[in-house]
């Protein structure tokens, strides 16, 4: 939710209700308001169920709302509509937290639930609701009984919670004022408050609009059918069918809720799984899977082979296409409607009742620990996004998962040379963080390419891209740390800001960064008391995840020995890599200052040899490190268990790299949203080696 500024677009209420809301086509509003003046719910101009209005109730709020239930089932009684199938009912006063696969203790006053959700029915005359989960509500709903406090998290754990979803609305009610709010993968506007007590038109159509719509036109992706045990889900060339309960199938959120990763467990890809990315990318951008097939046609025959080994393979990608059409977001906002810009919502900033996993041990706004994006600055204008989907070989998994600091190690060179493939043919990564260096049968593997370029390439997209905890300093200030004084201010002085440009050192303080980060995050298991207070501190001061935050980073940079003066609150098993990672700092910025030597020009030249400077330090502490079994932070604070929980074996399992040994980092999975799914194509679609 951070990557939406601080002010969304705030639009008319009949502009939504005409373009985001459901058209049905056979509802004349007049007539159904007529309708209810003639059976007496509407007198005196407002609705008859309110006597009052909620913010001069001595009641609470769930009894000061309850009036809502009464006025919405006249409505539909007075539609006309008795014989069209409802796909929609209104429930108040939910008995219990709706359920969901991640961890989410929050509850919505009300809801619009689909009817068919398969739910056991309530017996007749009970005042109980039935059971409930997130991905049965169409529409949530707040209510407060005073002005100053709306917000968007409800949509926030609708999109989070369903993967079968492409957008959702929220109701957000403050006294008699009532607010639609709209959020898809890349978008989130509101409207202008209305008095729903009196201005009945409004409230006529939504009601009628969340009852009878169906059930794409309410968010859900028809490209992802969802059955008692199976899912659907087509990408431009294949369908695959999932299964539920066979496997796991990890949805993952990827730059907020912008992106999802479908793990699916497979025996018909030759035995091996796929993952499959679900992502709203800017209609102009070039295609993950276009950017990788370009990137490995350039290379020398020598290169290719390495390439992919150190890079995901891509099996299949397109544009998502629904109904004859490519899946758009011009078409999901506000039917071909441009979104106004003239008002603006300012948003209240309030910590999000997420899961609690994060690198500091703070609620993450992703379900990625330390996965934080970079959020725009102020007024974000949206730019056209285009459904899209890739399915990749591998089912990798992220670095911060590794057990073992020697892995940790062995995988950071594996990335680092998967970047000197990339800066060798003139790209630059743009986004390096923990998420997207992987790990696939004991190699490493760099993914995500979407925000990959070339690096003279002139872009009409954002420059400062990437993850808040692993983004070069450089980066997220916008500007050149590293260039001389000028020798006289006032003459010299440029009349305008120069343009800023990202480059490979970038992305190789970026995988610095991972190393620091994967350091001062985990804990030597057999070392887990010794000031681990004082690691928790720098480690917070390190990695806050938010933007501008990042002084301590910038010092952390330029300052010699830092990190080896840290030594004393960190584990003394990670001396060897602190000591190669200050090393490498030193490397860093000595080839910065070469870099930027000259006001005004970047020397290429000063790139030559990092990479390989980079790997020597990273090899120095393998050996050292070997038997270093880690235990992340997140599982401290989140668990609190005491040492005798933490024992295991000192010495790591031999003979290779499948180090399946229980260990404490593998409880962490369960804090991540998973479901259970395995993947079987249509015999017509298998894949096989001639046709991939």
């Amino acid at each position: 939710m951070s990557g939406l500024g601080t002010s969304i677009p705030e639009l008319p209420v009949k502009l939504f209700l005409d373009n985001a809301a459901s058209q049905l086509k056979s509802i004349n509003v007049a007539n159904v308001k007529q309708e209810l003046l003639d059976k007496g719910h509407i007198k005196d101009g407002r609705w008859a169920a309110f006597k009052s209005n909620p913010a001069k109730s001595q009641d609470n709020e769930e009894i000061s709302f309850i009036p809502l239930t009464e006025v919405i089932t006249h409505i539909c009684e007075c539609s006309g509509l008795c014989k069209t199938r409802k796909r929609t009912t209104y429930m108040d006063n939910l008995n219990s937290i709706p359920e969901s696969v991640r961890s989410n203790l929050t509850r919505p006053d009300g809801c619009f639930v689909l009817y068919d959700s398969n739910k056991p029915p309530v017996p007749k005359g009970s005042n109980q609701n039935p059971t409930i989960s997130w991905d049965d509500i169409a529409v949530a709903i707040e209510f407060k009984k005073k002005a100053g406090d709306d917000d968007i998290v409800i949509l926030h754990h609708i999109l989070r919670s369903d993967p079968c979803r492409r957008f959702a609305f929220g109701i957000t009610v403050e006294a008699n004022q009532m607010r639609f709010w709209f959020a898809n993968r890349s978008t989130v506007f509101t409207t202008k408050p209305f008095d729903f007590i009196t201005e009945h038109e409004f409230l006529i159509h939504c009601v009628l609009s969340f009852t009878y719509a169906e059930k794409a036109d309410l968010g859900w992706d028809p490209t992802i059918k969802q059955q008692t045990d199976k899912l659907q889900l087509s990408t431009a060339q294949r369908e695959f069918c999932l299964t539920l309960g066979l496997t796991r199938y990890v949805v993952e959120e990827l730059e907020s809720f912008k992106a999802r990763r479908f793990n699916i467990q497979s025996g018909e890809v030759e035995g091996k799984p796929v993952a499959i990315k679900d992502a709203w990318v800017d209609e102009d951008r070039d295609r993950e899977g276009d950017i990788r097939k370009t990137f490995e046609a350039e290379a020398d025959d020598d290169d290719k082979g390495e390439i992919r080994k150190y890079f995901l393979t891509v099996l299949d990608h397109g544009d998502v296409i629904i109904d004859g059409h490519v899946d758009h977001t011009r078409d999901l906002h506000l039917r071909n409607v441009n979104i106004p810009s003239d008002s603006r919502f300012r948003l209240q900033r309030k910590e999000l009742p997420a899961d609690p996993v994060s690198s500091t041990g703070s609620a993450p706004s992703s379900g990625i620990p330390g996965q934080t994006r970079a959020p725009h600055a102020g007024h974000y204008q949206y730019s056209f996004k285009v459904h899209h989907r890739i399915v990749f070989e591998e089912v990798a998994q992220p670095i911060y998962t590794l057990k073992y600091l020697a892995d940790v190690l062995r995988i950071m060179i594996h990335g680092t040379t998967s970047l000197q493939l990339l800066h060798k043919y003139g790209w630059v990564h743009r986004d390096v963080s923990t998420g997207n260096l992987l790990v696939y049968e004991g190699n490493g593997k760099m993914g995500d390419l979407e925000f990959t370029k070339k690096s003279d390439q002139e872009s009409t997209h954002e420059i400062r891209t990437g993850t808040l905890n692993f983004m070069a300093v450089e980066v997220e200030a916008q500007r050149y740390n590293f260039k001389p004084s000028l020798a006289d201010p006032l003459a010299d002085a440029p009349t305008s800001r120069s343009a800023f440009r990202y480059n490979p050192l970038h992305d190789l303080e970026s995988m610095w960064w991972i190393g620091v980060w994967m350091i001062f995050n985990h804990r030597d298991i057999e070392e887990m008391e010794d000031n681990i207070k004082e690691q928790i501190q720098q480690t917070q001061i390190l990695f806050p995840e938010v933007l501008g935050g990042s002084t301590g980073r910038g010092l952390v940079l330029k300052t010699e020995d830092w990190l080896v003066e840290c030594l004393w609150c960190l584990p003394r098993s990670f001396r060897g890599p602190v000591v190669c990672l200050s090393t490498i700092r030193k490397i860093l910025v000595d080839h910065y200052n070469a870099a930027e030597a000259v006001h005004g020009k970047i020397n290429p030249a000063a790139f030559k040899g990092i990479h390989s400077s980079f790997i020597e330090q990273l090899r120095y502490p393998m050996k050292e490190a070997g038997k270093t079994a880690l235990y992340s932070l997140v599982d401290i604070l989140v668990k609190k268990r005491t040492r005798g929980q933490f024992e295991t074996s000192r010495d790591p399992p031999t003979g290779g790299y499948d180090r399946t040994s229980p260990t404490p980092q593998t409880k962490r999975q369960k804090t991540e949203t998973v479901l259970v799914v395995d993947y079987e194509p249509p015999s017509s679609q298998r894949i096989t080696p001639g046709n991939r």
